[in-house]
């Protein structure tokens, strides 16, 4: 037999019947990265689909097989698995209105399991973005001109302090030496009170945006001013007004925007 063995050796054949016995799956195996999987926290997306969120994450050639988990929020958040398998997205469809949630991803090569990632927070809710999303930045801005904008605007917390919000970019065109002023109306704010929102025009300061007031905003130079800003949460009053008690859960709020006038100073 050794005999044997040492001939078919001299003669070259034994490597060839090694690569022939070989599987496409043990080929594959020596290929993979040695690595383990590195740890990642799913990109979780609200407010797109109604009463859905929407979870992605990053291929992984460590990782064999993606985990998962869901937990509703709570000081002590339990979680479950929700998805098993090789890819790098999931639909988490059919929750009730208003729902928050924390999910986690793990990863399993061969027999191990890996530690979760931290926690992100998703909100499912019956309303879904405004018309005019993505507006929320300055290069996509949303151009305020004479009509009236219907949109709306959300702010959430988790008890761990994860936090989903909005925030709308604008932008208007102001003659030199004019002043434009805007309004914009909270629809769960009484007249002449804070509203849930604050406004920032860029190059210039942050306020609170007071429902139903006039917003100045002039252009003191010599030249057409095309001007930018956003309308963003306050947090404070999101807190105060929309979860009073423990500080978590939140709001979509609707609110209408528009130029009331624009005047010579």
């Amino acid at each position: 037999m050794r005999l044997r063995f040492f001939l078919l050796s001299a003669l070259g054949i034994l490597p060839e019947l090694f690569l022939v016995s070989c599987s496409q799956g043990m080929f594959e195996l020596l290929d993979r990265t040695p690595a383990d999987p590195f740890t990642e926290r799913p990109a979780a997306e609200s407010f797109k689909e109604s009463n859905t969120v929407l979870l992605s994450w990053s291929p992984d050639e460590g990782a064999d097989e993606f985990i998962l988990e869901r937990a509703e929020d709570a000081e002590r958040p339990v979680y479950r698995e929700i998805y098993r398998g090789s890819a790098t997205s999931c639909r988490d469809a059919g929750l009730p209105d208003q729902g928050l949630y924390l999910y986690r991803l793990l990863k399993r090569r061969g027999l191990r399991i890996f530690p979760p990632s931290e926690p992100v927070l998703g909100v499912s809710s019956l309303v879904t973005r405004d018309l005019q999303e993505l507006n929320n930045g300055e290069d996509s801005a949303t151009f305020l001109g004479d009509t009236t904008i219907i949109a709306n605007m959300y702010f959430y917390q988790s008890y761990q302090g994860l936090k989903v919000w909005d925030e709308d970019w604008y932008c208007m065109d102001i003659p030199p030496g004019w002043r434009a002023s805007v309004v914009v109306n909270d629809s769960k704010a009484p007249s002449g009170l804070e509203s849930h929102f604050k406004i920032y025009v860029k190059d210039r300061e942050t306020n609170k945006i007071i429902h139903d007031d006039p917003i100045p905003v002039p252009n003191y130079g010599t030249e057409g001013l095309r001007c930018f800003f956003k309308i963003f949460p306050d947090e404070q009053i999101y807190v105060n007004k929309e979860m009073p008690s423990t500080g978590t859960g939140g709001g979509i709020i609707q609110y209408t925007i528009k130029i009331t006038s624009k005047t010579v100073m």
